[in-house]
């Protein structure tokens, strides 16, 4: 989810997108799933490194990183 995210460079990630590439393009509630799975990758980030991730939810569009990133 989050080298989908990276690669897209601030620009919104549809959740159907990062669900294909992540779960598989034939799975039935992906959005309820990659919802939970940002959820608790979020409490994780905010338990283990004391500050909030990153992450904007667009609303009926997906989400978009909004921190400076590379991949290397």
């Amino acid at each position: 989810m989050l080298k989908c995210l990276f690669e897209a460079n601030g620009e919104i990630v549809s959740k159907r997108t990062i669900a294909d590439q992540i779960i598989g393009p034939r799975i039935f509630n992906s959005d309820e799933r990659l919802d939970v799975m940002l959820a608790r990758l979020r409490k994780k980030c905010m338990t283990s490194l004391g500050q909030s991730l990153p992450i904007k939810t667009v609303h009926q569009a997906g989400y978009a990183f909004t921190a400076p990133a590379v991949l290397e």
